[in-house]
């Protein structure tokens, strides 16, 4: 995926953000959640959904009708001059727009990955309720491997396991499972 795809999937991945601050339980004093907080906090309020506890729904429909709106947007921007717009080619349109947000998610979650790595390994008190956010949103995908490796020392190994099995999905597996639906769809 190209960064100006990416790019395109920015606001649908902040209000990923605001939905994975809330499930995991971010510290909501932190500069970077009440930034996310007030930019979402009036367009959720819009969305009249019943939340669960640690769960924000109406976050994750937001997201989807973010992905849509912006996600179309640069795809249309991206189509040849003499492609032919009608409505069935919309349509196909709007049903890959998921498929890129999932592909657009995991690689925020693998870049958060690294960012966090990287953030734990400079010894500064500055940097490190930084470094314990990073590693507070990604705990859900590091926890699973925590219940079978153990850390060696100060290294943690699920950490090492979990952005390798990243790498792979986001690099390998999903453009295959783009081109399959790119298939699909023609």
């Amino acid at each position: 995926m190209t960064y100006q795809f990416l790019l395109a999937f920015l606001p649908a991945l902040v209000f990923f953000t605001r939905f994975l601050m809330e499930y995991t339980g971010c510290d909501y004093y932190h500069p970077a959640c009440r930034w996310v907080t007030r930019i979402t906090d009036l367009p959720l309020k819009i969305v009249p959904v019943k939340n669960y506890p640690r769960l924000n729904i109406s976050a994750l429909i937001a997201m989807l009708v973010m992905a849509e709106v912006f996600g179309l947007a640069f795809l249309f921007l991206m189509m040849p001059a003499n492609a032919v717009m009608n409505f069935d080619t919309l349509w196909r349109l709007m049903l890959l727009i998921p498929v890129f947000l999932i592909w657009a998610v995991l690689q925020f979650m693998l870049y958060l990955m690294f960012i966090g790595a990287i953030l734990s390994w400079i010894p500064s008190a500055s940097v490190a309720p930084w470094s314990y956010l990073f590693m507070k949103l990604t705990s859900p995908l590091t926890a699973p491997f925590d219940r079978f490796i153990p850390p060696v020392g100060f290294i943690s190994l699920s950490f090492m396991a979990a952005a390798l099995l990243m790498s792979f999905v986001v690099f390998s597996v999903m453009p295959r499972v783009v081109e399959f639906a790119l298939r699909l769809l023609s």
